[in-house]
């Protein structure tokens, strides 16, 4: 494929276009209105016979698309139907290659739309499914799916259709099919966009409304969605019987457990093996455990994986729902304090935890838990938290906070030599945002802290620590990149600046002189910042 042919491939168009301008754009192009005038491998252009004749170009600069139409809908630089005709024309084999039969997409979707009065061919859409999944031959798998991409995605809008037009059984029968065709396609295609993950999602979203909408047999369902649970490679259908409890009924609900269970028993003292299997395995269970409500089946389900926050969560959840309060605040409290042995973000744990107690009344012990969590994991951005749930308590909370930060600080746990490098950067970010600087540098010296914190307070300092403030602008000038940016430009500039306004009032000049010096002999092949330099008179 030339460059023209990628920068213009139909999931491109399509993304470009819109579904109805890329469709009414599809119809020109199989209608024979477009007649191309000159073509190369970076540029074509073409006319386009609508209501009236228009000229449409297509080019590719820099591997990015670009196109231009003398009709009204372009002028604001739109993708108009008329771009899309012609970007069809870059497909090998043209507009209607991608299809296989040219006919048979139009005679599926007559079928369709005849308002439910003529039952599908499903042998046909299988094949049209097949063939929409099948890689152009000579593609290689980074690029396949743009060889491809946008049949596929045609065909799931056209299953849409037939879901929407009377037929959703159907339309679920073949969502499976065609799911099952994306399964195997991970081996033919390099899905670094997750583009494939897109499509099984888009299926899995048809195949719940179309059961919805008429709702299958319910252990005939359940057994076809073990089998999608537990053996899709793309993972699209996770927790089935939660999501398809409705439509499952209890008596679906009966067969999916009498499916799973056996195999989550069977693992028994075999438990680390198999890790995928165990995954899916778990997963259908949690699902099963979600869609009955109990509490208790859920915590079993989880078993031995409680290494989220997720998994805490929904225990929590589970037992709040339940009426059991107080079980479901401890669980609470133990994922949070899990989380100093597994890193993860603990936000919507403690949102619960402060809900619950919140809702029985007890504020002081919903602030204690925004302090635990600034004291577990400090940094300005959870002092600020606790400061706005305080009110007007603030102050006092204010107090509290630093008092603790500072005590740990100073003695630092049992068998440490010295605190937590990320606790000395959140004190002195936060006693600079508190308007004090000079306890800010005072806890930067004695601790230590990054540089980043260190570039942070240096303009504070510059007034009455002018030397350590050009410290610090020296050591950043030192660290600069050595690929050049206008952001990287920017900095060199505005430190050299301060340093030398810094070195020329404490009698220093030398050290500014020196350090544009290395600036120079480092960055010496950087224009931009060469430039710049230059236009300051340096």
């Amino acid at each position: 494929m030339g460059p023209l042919q990628l920068a213009f491939a139909r999931p491109k168009v399509r993304q470009l276009a819109g579904a109805a301008v890329y469709s009414r754009g599809m119809d020109y192009a199989q209608q024979g209105r477009v007649e191309p005038e000159a073509a190369g491998d970076r540029r074509l252009r073409a006319t386009v016979r609508g209501s009236a004749a228009y000229t449409v170009e297509l080019w590719v600069e820099a591997r990015q698309p670009g196109w231009s139409c003398t009709c009204p809908y372009a002028a604001d630089g739109a993708f108009c139907k008329h771009a899309v005709a012609v970007a069809l024309l870059l497909e090998p084999g043209g507009p209607d290659a991608a299809e296989g039969d040219p006919q048979l997409r139009g005679r599926l979707l007559a079928d369709a739309t005849a308002g439910g009065s003529c039952e599908p061919d499903l042998a046909r859409w299988r094949g049209r499914i097949d063939v929409a999944f099948t890689p152009t031959p000579g593609v290689p798998a980074h690029l396949a799916w743009l060889s491809w991409g946008g049949r596929v995605e045609e065909l799931v809008d056209d299953l849409a259709e037939l879901c929407d037009a009377g037929h959703p059984q159907a339309a679920a029968v073949l969502a499976e099919h065609a799911h099952r065709r994306a399964d195997e396609a991970i081996a033919a295609v390099d899905d670094l966009d997750d583009w494939l993950t897109e499509v099984s999602a888009r299926l899995a979203e048809l195949h719940l409304r179309a059961c919805r909408q008429d709702p299958p047999e319910p252990v005939e369902l359940a057994g076809r969605l073990v089998d999608l649970e537990l053996t899709s490679p793309l993972d699209g259908f996770p927790r089935a019987a939660e999501t398809y409890a409705e439509v499952l009924g209890a008596e679906g609900l009966a067969a999916f457990r009498r499916r799973v269970a056996p195999l989550w028993e069977a693992l028994g003292s075999r438990y680390a093996e198999w890790p995928l299997q165990r995954i899916r395995l778990r997963e259908a269970m949690i699902g099963l455990a979600l869609a009955s409500g109990d509490p208790d089946e859920l915590i079993g389900a989880y078993r031995q994986d409680l290494h989220t926050q997720d998994a805490y969560l929904a225990i929590a959840r589970a037992l709040a729902a339940a009426g059991r309060d107080a079980e479901a605040e401890g669980w609470a409290r133990e994922g949070l304090e899990a989380r100093d042995e597994v890193a993860w973000p603990t936000p919507p744990l403690q949102a619960f935890l402060v809900g619950l107690l919140r809702s029985r009344g007890e504020e002081a012990a919903a602030l204690e838990v925004f302090l635990d969590a600034l004291l577990r994991s400090p940094s300005l951005t959870a002092y600020r938290r606790l400061l706005a749930e305080a009110g007007d308590e603030a102050p006092a909370m204010r107090q509290r906070a630093l008092t603790a930060l500072t005590e740990r600080l100073e003695r630092p746990a049992d068998g440490a030599t010295r605190a937590d490098p990320a606790l000395s950067d959140a004190l002195v970010e936060i006693l600079a945002a508190e308007g004090q600087p000079e306890r800010a540098r005072q806890v930067a010296t004695h601790h230590g802290c990054s540089r980043r914190v260190w570039l942070a307070l240096a303009p504070s300092l510059e007034a009455t620590h002018p030397l350590e403030a050009a410290d610090v602008y020296e050591l950043e000038l030192r660290a600069l990149p050595e690929a050049g940016s206008e952001e990287s430009t920017e900095k060199a500039v505005d430190f050299l600046a301060r340093l030398r306004r810094l070195a020329t009032a404490a009698g220093q000049p030398e050290r500014f002189d020196n350090a544009l010096f290395r600036v120079r002999l480092v960055h010496g092949r950087k224009p931009g910042l060469m430039r710049r330099l230059e236009a300051q008179g340096w």
